[in-house]
């Protein structure tokens, strides 16, 4: 007999206690030639008692074809199956390149020796020629293993419960395995033992990890690898090591990212001939998904985290290039392009992979897209293919130079072209995104050689729809430098035939990126593995970013376990909402269950309905038939349910859903005991209409936003700390305080700051224009309040002031860092109390980059809002009704030409914004803006400098609020929101916390106004004379000079040329034109009126080249 070198052999092994297949023991994924198990294996192995019986199940591909015969030692109570029958002794045909179902069983011996099972040995003949030992190349591991064919005889039944042991899904793993646990051992798959035994603790001790999947699918992840292959690590040693759980997808995801772009006026771009320029860029994916975020927008730190929510979550297949850097350069005229003509780009970019899959021969496709607009689509060429891109690496690797990306043809016949306008934006700074729409490339399977087979039908494309159908997506941001993408599978709750194990958020990343508990500090962390940077991620300390799909599944799950709350006025000493024979009214704090709510949430409402604890039939109900109180009622109705919206210094505000323009009310301010609450309209945050949520439990069941569980679907981005301090060793950075270990949160130390002092955290720095959380644990032992001060960011001072409470308390506050901002900020915490506050968990977090977005959107609206034009500002339900400003206040009143209607948007160039100015008032010569004084009034005031007084507009989003936002440039979470109602002087306009769902802070987008005359100087108020006829002058009428004459300012489609018109005026004693050719340019005639005469005069303005009339009016002088 011919023998050959010991080799791994590809097959699926189960072994049991039992002689007849009962009582399982361990699987294991492969064995040696001769289906053998090595002896080493069993060192060390916890094996209960002697092995009486085995199979094993492989696919046997033949390479010749022939008669083939096999024998195998020991004979007795050995069988060989190929293809269901009995092979053993037994010449069969086989045909060569067919693969064959091959099993190996021995069972039925009670006196069976161990040894003789762990070292089968199955030889065969060919057409009757000499004997020869298996050759492992011929066998590999079937996708489906099934022994249904069994020989005759055995008995699989358990001595538990006299139930054969399942393999529902065939992946030969039993169901009860897949359903308890089970672990790996020298390739062994063993079940894991009983919960809180000493064997499970040993395991745990040992570092060995517990297996759960789904017993109704082989690939519980939905990915190319069976559960048993990636427990047993028999498949591609590239691929990520958290991917062996089968709860893990071995998934890859690809980006392409830009690190130079060079432009040319010559086709062929590396040619010498011709200008180029050349500018270095940087592309991030954390930038995509949070671009156009804002902390007022879908922010919400309700449920004890925070979160934005994002329309455009890309997960990671989006690089946002920033080239602003580039801006002031006259790329037109270096490459002496004239309009009509192209630049040629040259885009070097650099593949990533952030998943845990390697990808061989890989090929993506590239949309560039400028703005809204796809530039060109770009698949890779052969000279642009990737051979291997393994998890976390990129290609080409970082130290050598990116992939030119320039042409769309392998010929380069077709080279990517941006046209002069395209080139105008690009060099202003607008965003180039890359958007990686799909890729073409192969996984590998592991050869029965053990090696890498990659074959053309090994496609990732035919895998990535099923993964991400049945994973929750996890793409970790660590300040926008580096990401980890992972995705776990989860249960799908509408399906009952669903046996995916159902895992928390916080299980999935303890599997997915390994995060770990420390003990002392209670707090979260993992290592990234490329840098081995230790990063904090606890639930309170980070912030989440997802799509609405997600919002709404995150939602649900969170429904299910709504705590219980106390509603805290704002003022007063611990008063509460209090249920009293069926009033709700303010109340000292006892914590009875009366002064105790829960808070339910309606998926279809997007609100919460609040019951009272003492009695659950009886909500939180605005009387809106009768008055404006506060009741507690049953039923199911529209006026009980209330939406929770966090106010910019750190409290609630309870809006009524049945009318939105209500809220939560404390009357008059008034504390008393038993002063009834009342729905009242919201007036911009003051005080008596703020509360505190107060959790009646401290640390309810330990509960956090990990203890979520995840679903099919969800996407979530989670933007770890970029700064971070949890105090377990001293820092230099801290200043006006002490290190204490009496205080901290849990065990360990925090950092006191005495009695009416400052604590400095200093010499940090961030990144202009981006969005920053600030998150701190603080608490004292006295009443009082801290602020939060930032210095080095303009524009910026205090950003938080919170009430101090005697147990720690996460105090969440936003910084934003727009315009200038020094290279080292200091954060000042201010005690106002008069005892020590104790600071523990301190992190900042940057959320994103919420500021070009809006800045793009506005340079867009400048063009049709020009400022020597003027405009109606009109709701959108309405265009009758426009903003007016009467006795210096904003309000919305119908259309007429006796009031200050009509405005003018002056556009700042340096931050993008708008001046809102009065085009019918002046005073002193200056004119009227409309300003927010910073409290919830609007008015109307002379020009200043503040950020008060300058707006942008914002489009809806929304297809049922299909109009504009005016947003406050000095806090962007204030917008502009008219009252409805029979208000006697109109409808008062006031500031409101933006809503994207509330149609009164939407109007349309502003009117130009047409055929206006305007007389500018009357008693330093401006004068619409459109419509007078004739045009009085009182007799003691002077200008602000204390002259007697008149200017008249004329418009239609802005500012009119006057010198194109011939003025014809019929009484020329009484009046004549003073105005020179550069005021008359400007649309204004200025009329000197004759000292001690009256009378009138017809006025006759003719185009002076068409010969046409275009006004005639006649201006009467008393």
């Amino acid at each position: 007999m011919i023998q050959t070198e010991e080799k791994m052999l590809k097959a699926v092994g189960q072994f049991f206690y039992g002689e007849n297949f009962n009582e399982p023991a361990f699987v294991v994924a492969r064995g040696m030639n001769g289906f053998k198990l090595d002896n080493k294996t069993l060192d060390d192995m916890n094996v209960r008692k002697n092995i009486k019986s085995v199979r094993w199940l492989a696919n046997f591909k033949p390479r010749k074809s022939g008669a083939y015969t096999f024998t195998i030692n020991p004979n007795c109570f050995a069988h060989i199956l190929i293809d269901g029958e009995n092979a053993k002794d037994q010449e069969m045909q086989l045909e060569a390149g067919k693969s064959y179902p091959f099993m190996v069983a021995y069972f039925g011996n009670p006196m069976a020796e161990q040894e003789e099972l762990l070292q089968l040995d199955v030889d065969y003949t060919l057409n009757q020629q000499e004997t020869k030992e298996i050759e492992v190349e011929t066998f590999s591991i079937p996708e489906i293993i099934s022994f249904e064919n069994l020989p005759m005889g055995t008995d699989s039944k358990t001595e538990e419960n006299k139930q054969p042991m399942l393999d529902t899904d065939d992946d030969g793993i039993y169901d009860d395995w897949e359903v308890n646990g089970y672990y790996i051992k020298n390739h062994l798959v063993l079940p894991w033992p009983k919960k809180g035994s000493e064997e499970e603790k040993e395991l745990i001790k040992q570092g060995f990890k517990k297996f759960v999947s789904n017993p109704n699918e082989s690939h519980t992840a939905g990915d190319p690898y069976s559960d048993l292959e990636k427990a047993s690590g028999a498949f591609d040693r590239t691929i990520h090591k958290a991917a062996r759980d089968p709860l893990v997808a071995a998934y890859p995801s690809i980006t392409v990212g830009m690190e130079e772009l060079v432009l040319s006026n010559n086709k062929n771009i590396s040619s010498t001939e011709g200008k180029t320029v050349s500018r270095s860029t940087s592309s991030s994916v954390s930038d995509s998904n949070t671009e156009g975020i804002d902390a007022s927008v879908g922010f919400s730190l309700f449920e004890g985290f925070s979160a934005s929510v994002t329309g455009h979550y890309s997960h990671s297949s989006t690089h946002t290039v920033d080239s602003s850097n580039t801006s002031g350069q006259d790329w037109q005229h270096q490459l002496e392009l004239n309009t009509g003509q192209s630049a040629y780009m040259n885009a070097n970019v650099r593949y990533y992979n952030t998943g845990t899959a390697p990808v061989y021969n890989l090929v993506p496709t590239t949309n560039l897209v400028l703005g809204r607009q796809t530039v060109t689509t770009v698949t890779g060429q052969l000279n642009q293919r990737s051979l291997s891109l393994a998890p976390g690496q990129t290609y080409p690797k970082q130290h050598l130079h990116g992939v030119a990306l320039n042409t769309l043809d392998q010929f380069s016949s077709a080279p990517i072209a941006l046209n002069i306008n395209q080139l105008d934006r690009l060099e202003s700074g607008e965003k180039l995104k890359l958007e990686t729409t799909q890729f073409q490339g192969a996984f590998a399977r592991r050869s029965p050689a053990g090696g890498q087979v990659v074959l053309e039908e090994n496609e990732w494309a035919h895998y990535m729809p099923q993964i991400e159908s049945v994973t929750a997506g996890i793409l970790i941001n660590m300040g926008g430098n580096r990401f980890i993408e992972r995705r776990i599978a989860a249960k799908d709750p509408l399906n009952p035939n669903d046996r995916t194990p159902e895992l928390t958020l916080g299980e999935a990343l303890e599997k997915s990126i390994g995060m770990f508990l420390d003990e002392e500090n209670q707090n979260r962390y993992f290592i990234d593995e490329e840098t081995g940077t230790k990063h904090i991620i606890s639930p309170d300390l980070v912030h989440l970013v997802y799509d609405t799909k997600t919002d709404k599944k995150i939602k649900e799950e969170l429904n299910k376990t709504i705590g219980e709350y106390q509603i805290v006025s704002s003022i007063g000493e611990n008063k509460v909402a209090d249920l009293a024979d069926n009033r709700v009214v303010i109340y000292g704090n006892h914590e009875g269950n009366n002064q105790k709510w829960r808070f339910t949430f309606n998926r279809d409402k997007q609100a919460y309905k609040i019951t009272s604890v003492s009695n659950p039939k009886l909500a939180l109900t605005w009387d809106s038939k009768d008055s404006d109180k506060i009741f507690g009622y049953a039923g199911d109705y529209d006026s009980q349910y209330w939406r929770v919206e966090r106010t910019s210094d750190g409290y609630f505000t309870l809006r009524n859903y049945k009318n939105p323009k209500m809220v939560l009310d404390l009357p008059d301010s008034n504390t008393t005991n038993s002063n009834q609450l009342k729905a009242h309209k919201d007036n911009g945050g003051i005080e008596n209409q703020k509360w505190h949520l107060q959790n009646t439990k401290k640390n309810p069941d330990g509960k956090t936003i990990y203890d979520m569980t995840i679903r099919p679907g969800m996407n979530i981005q989670i933007n770890v700390p970029v700064l971070y301090d949890d105090f377990t060793e001293k820092s230099g950075q801290w200043d006006g305080g002490d290190y204490d270990k009496e205080n901290a949160l849990y065990k360990g130390q925090c950092y006191k700051i005495p009695k009416k002092e400052v604590g400095v955290y200093s010499d940090f720095s961030l990144e202009r224009n981006a969005v920053y959380l600030i998150v701190m644990a603080i608490k004292g032992s006295e009443a009082g309040n801290f602020t939060v001060e930032i210095n080095g960011v303009t524009g910026t001072k205090e950003i938080g002031n919170f009430i101090v409470d005697k147990d720690y308390k996460y105090e969440k506050m936003v910084l934003k860092t727009f315009g200038d901002m020094e290279q080292h900020l200091e954060l000042l915490i201010k005690n106002h109390t008069q005892s020590p506050v104790y600071i523990d968990n301190f992190s900042i977090v940057k959320i994103g980059r919420g500021f070009d977005e809006l800045k793009k959107e506005n340079i867009k609206y400048a063009e049709n809002l020009k400022s020597d034009e003027i405009f109606y500002i009109s709701p959108i339900s309405d265009e009758t009704t426009v903003i007016t400003n009467l006795n210096n206040k904003a309000y919305m009143r119908k259309k007429s030409t006796n009031e200050k209607q009509f405005f003018r948007f002056d556009f700042n160039n340096i931050d993008n914004s708008f001046t809102i100015i009065d085009g019918s008032a002046t005073t002193g010569g200056f004119e009227y803006v409309l300003k927010w004084n910073g409290d919830s009034e609007i008015t109307f005031d002379v020009v200043a400098t503040l950020k008060l007084d300058s707006w942008y507009l914002k489009k809806s989003t929304n297809p049922d609020q299909m109009g504009y936002q005016i947003i406050n440039v000095w806090d962007r979470s204030k917008v502009l929101e008219y009252v409805d109602g029979e208000e006697k002087d109109g409808w008062p306009i006031e500031i409101a916390t933006l809503d994207e769902n509330n149609p009164s802070q939407y109007f349309q987008f502003p009117q130009k106004i047409k055929d206006l005359i305007l007389w500018v100087s009357r008693k330093d108020e401006n004068i619409n004379v459109t419509n007078m006829n004739p045009i009085v002058v009182p007799k003691d009428f002077k200008n602000k000079d204390e002259e007697r004459e008149i200017d008249l300012l004329f418009y239609s489609e802005g500012r009119v040329d006057m010198n194109q018109y011939e003025i014809k005026i019929g009484n020329p004693d009484l009046l004549r034109v003073t105005t020179d050719s550069e005021w008359k340019k400007k649309g204004h005639l200025n009329f000197k009126i004759t000292n001690n005469l009256t009378g009138h005069a017809d006025i006759k303005i003719v185009d002076a080249q068409a010969k046409s009339t275009f006004k005639t009016f006649t201006i009467q002088v008393e």
